[in-house]
């Protein structure tokens, strides 16, 4: 039976990444450049599973210290400031922005007999949900 992963990220505490740099409508966009602190083992997300093959992501993390996203052209690294074992949830920060994303895994999802981590993105106001696909290597 193939258990189904979704994380939840969700940012939360806005306003102040808005009133900064006038956001109006919050979109995902291919990372063009990943920082080097995102170095050695790392997740990388997709919007679709295609994309994902064709190594477009939106969202990549280190397997915990760092996050990374892309919105209005700008890389956005998050900082991973608290982790809650029980519910394996892990909460990145971007603190000069007020920005908090939340991730939880749940489970993994399996397409022509490839595992994919399956994440969905959900914030409040001109922020849409995201379903994203994804993968983590060594």
């Amino acid at each position: 039976m193939n258990k189904v992963i979704t994380i939840l990220l969700c940012a939360l505490s806005t306003v102040g990444l808005y009133a900064q740099h006038n956001y109006t409508d919050y979109q995902l966009e291919i990372i063009k450049n990943i920082p080097n602190e995102i170095d050695g083992g790392a997740c990388y997300f997709s919007e679709t599973i295609s994309a994902q093959k064709e190594d477009k992501f939106v969202f990549v993390n280190d397997f915990a210290l760092y996050g990374c996203i892309q919105i209005n052209e700008e890389v956005l690294l998050l900082e991973l400031k608290e982790y809650i074992d029980v519910e394996n949830r892990f909460i990145y920060t971007l603190e000069d922005r007020n920005l908090i994303i939340e991730i939880v895994i749940l489970g993994k999802e399996t397409n022509d007999n490839i595992d994919y981590l399956k994440i969905e993105l959900s914030v409040p106001k001109h922020f849409k949900k995201k379903i994203l696909y994804g993968n983590c290597y060594d």
